[in-house]
């Protein structure tokens, strides 16, 4: 039985390892609007997106030929019959719409889509060419912009919700955000429809995923303190949603905050929430954030780490947040915290790891 809950342990540690990267992403996504530098630049006039990072193309795997080696005799008996032939899935074929990217100039790419789109173009459609195409990864941002002329404003967030769901592959990129940019620099009177279609209750439905909690920067950008209060209360789990949804929250509500004794107070705030799930990711989003010194009350860290070693007890986060100190942050105290309360931070985080078997790639850390 001890072996057993020893496997246990060490299956989950290295579950753990997935969630800090997951973490880190959020982390940075709440980053971004403090530090513009860091962020993703904005959308280039002609519509292009930032350069990509190269996706594998998500085509059906080709069916593997038999080895000559695997066609083995028995002594004494004929070879074995080859196995049925199995056909192959049908190869992955673009979109007639999908020659358009293959144009240099932007004017003459946006131009060829709009006379080769569908009226409606199919979010599922676009979402797996997104995912598939590596050659025209600075168009897509035209491509998304100029499907999303098509859509009504009524129509428009379930459109977007459902290309996010098919290709996550620039969620963190902000490709809907700047769509949406462009969308509202040539029809702000669609924009603002779009606007008004907006709820809480739309933006949380557990079908609906993340896309519409990442829009809202836009709104919050502009200073919505009606879309600003939905964050904040989603964040808490108010408004209910997956705790992919609450954990995207934080991150958002987190760039409306002043950094100091505000962002602190929110943090606490959401912490403290009995509407926010445990497990996942969420215990490494509150460590980033905690340690980051915009939840420093005038610089100074004693308030944000004595709330981070309350969250090393607390059973829903307490996982995912050792697991970060131990594996994300070295054993010396971040640049600003006490020595002596990081050393009670680091030494629960070791507890927490060994009890759940985490593996630890750095002796050093």
């Amino acid at each position: 039985m001890q072996a057993a809950r020893t496997r246990r342990g060490a299956t989950r540690g290295l579950l753990l390892v997935g969630v800090i990267v997951l973490a880190a992403g959020t982390a940075w996504l709440a980053g971004t609007a403090r530090n513009p530098e860091h962020a993703r630049p904005d959308a280039a006039p002609d519509g292009r997106a930032p350069e990509a990072e190269t996706a594998s193309p998500h085509r059906e795997p080709a069916l593997a030929a038999d080895a000559p080696g695997d066609r083995r005799t028995r002594a004494g008996s004929p070879a074995s019959a080859p196995a049925p032939s199995v056909a192959a899935p049908p190869k992955y074929r673009e979109p007639a719409w999908a020659a358009c990217l293959d144009a240099v100039d932007p004017d003459a790419v946006r131009a060829c889509l709009a006379s080769h789109l569908d009226a409606h173009p199919d979010p599922a459609e676009i979402a797996r060419f997104l995912c598939s195409d590596a050659r025209h990864a600075e168009l897509h941002l035209t491509l998304v912009s100029e499907a999303l002329t098509r859509i009504a404003a009524p129509e428009a967030m379930t459109w977007i919700g459902q290309l996010e769901v098919g290709c996550r592959r620039y969620l963190e990129w902000g490709l809907l955000e700047a769509a949406l940019t462009i969308r509202e620099q040539r029809d702000p009177e669609w924009f603002l429809a779009f606007r008004q279609t907006l709820t809480p209750e739309r933006l949380f439905a557990t079908e609906a995923g993340e896309a519409g909690i990442l829009i809202t920067t836009l709104f919050l950008k502009k200073g919505d303190l009606e879309v600003r209060s939905w964050m904040e209360s989603g964040a808490r789990g108010e408004w209910g949603g997956t705790a992919e949804q609450i954990d995207r929250a934080i991150a958002v509500s987190l760039r409306a905050q002043t950094p100091g004794d505000e962002t602190l107070a929110h943090l606490r705030s959401v912490i403290g929430s009995s509407g926010v799930p445990g497990g996942g990711s969420t215990g490494s989003t509150f460590v980033h954030a905690l340690l980051d010194a915009r939840a420093w009350p005038e610089g100074h860290s004693a308030g944000a780490l004595e709330t981070l070693t309350s969250l090393l007890y607390d059973d829903r986060f307490q996982e995912s947040a050792a697991a970060t100190v131990c594996l994300t942050f070295p054993v010396e105290p971040p640049s600003g915290c006490d020595p002596a309360a990081w050393a009670q931070i680091r030494a629960r985080s070791l507890e927490i790891a060994n009890k759940i078997g985490l593996v630890m790639p750095d002796a050093k850390r």
